[in-house]
């Protein structure tokens, strides 16, 4: 449902499509039940499009993003400080918000079709100079990359020295290894395989040391637990959402 819905407005286009619609439904979701930690509104409940992810009806975040946003909040002295973040595929509502934040040199980036004033940058490849950036931000895109090795080398390349790279993503813990097959390459035949159209593999208990391997100090962070069921239910988060804090 997700994939057909999104197949409705071009790629480019989302992010600004996003402005129009959030603005039009907003109003209808006055109250004070929910709360985003990305945009600071208040909801009476999330939207919901019939897939298992619950969208803020002001700002498009998703459960993680709102887990992420927490983190940056609380851990990772966002602002007050002159930092340089890269951010690969940049979600809608975080666009919105490193924007607006004098502190940071942004650099939002993708491969297809960067949305408007975002770098179009190779992940396996990134056209930037070595231990350039102070913090990355890298959720829900490396299951899509083929060279994904490759990808996490790169990333580990550009971070500063006491640097932070935040890395989230689909993992199977009950798997004890990755499951990946280039010979699986049809939308349909990927849909079966890895759970998701545009997935080239699932991660298992390994990821963290595909982290590693790549030159990283990996902690797996379960955030959301740590957070407590009350704001698990205040902020709309995922409970079993990790974020991998590699340095």
């Amino acid at each position: 449902m997700r994939e057909r819905i999104q197949a409705l407005v071009p790629r480019r286009y989302r992010y600004l499509a996003g402005d129009v619609v959030f603005s039009l439904i907003s109003p209808f979701f006055s109250g004070t039940a929910v709360e985003c930690p990305v945009c600071g509104s208040a909801s009476r409940r999330w939207v919901s499009l019939g897939f298992p992810h619950r969208l803020c009806p002001h700002c498009a975040s998703f459960e993680r993003q709102r887990l992420l946003s927490l983190y940056l909040h609380n851990e990772v002295r966002l602002t007050g400080r002159p930092l340089r973040l890269l951010h690969f595929a940049p979600e809608y509502c975080f666009l919105q918000y490193f924007r607006r934040l004098s502190n940071l040199t942004y650099i939002p980036a993708d491969l297809l079709d960067p949305p408007r004033g975002a770098t179009r940058l190779d992940i396996t490849d990134i056209a930037l100079d070595p231990e350039s950036v102070d913090l990355i931000i890298c959720s829900h895109v490396l299951e899509h990359v083929q060279e994904d090795t490759k990808a996490m080398s790169e990333l580990r390349r550009v971070l500063r020295p006491g640097g932070t790279a935040l890395i989230l993503g689909p993992v199977d813990y009950g798997r004890p290894a990755t499951y990946e097959d280039r010979s699986i390459v049809s939308p349909k035949a990927r849909l079966e395989a890895f759970e998701q159209n545009d997935h080239v593999r699932i991660y298992g208990a390994d990821f963290d040391d595909r982290l590693r391997a790549a030159g990283f100090q990996v902690d797996a962070n379960h955030y959301a637990e740590r957070l407590g069921q009350q704001a698990v239910v205040l902020y709309g988060l995922q409970g079993d959402e990790i974020i991998y804090v590699c340095t």
